[in-house]
């Protein structure tokens, strides 16, 4: 049975490329933006971000510290 992985990546990965550009860049503008907002976790702290799509936000928050949850439907 096919996972939402696999969905992804077969074919969802080829719209979202075309539709943002360079991955890696855009979680950078987002972490930047996170920042900018002064938003930071303060001890272990969670993030849950709806509508994740792409995951732009999910691995920025990440990247600043947070436990994320992506919720996607």
């Amino acid at each position: 049975m096919p996972t939402v992985a696999d969905h992804d990546d077969s074919l969802l990965a080829e719209h979202y490329s075309r539709m943002f550009g360079d991955y890696d860049a855009k979680v950078a503008e987002q972490r930047a933006l996170f920042e900018r907002l002064g938003v930071r976790p303060e001890g272990p702290s969670e993030a849950i971000d709806l509508g994740g799509g792409s995951g732009l936000q999910s691995l920025a928050l990440a990247q600043l510290g947070f436990r994320v949850t992506a919720v996607n439907t």
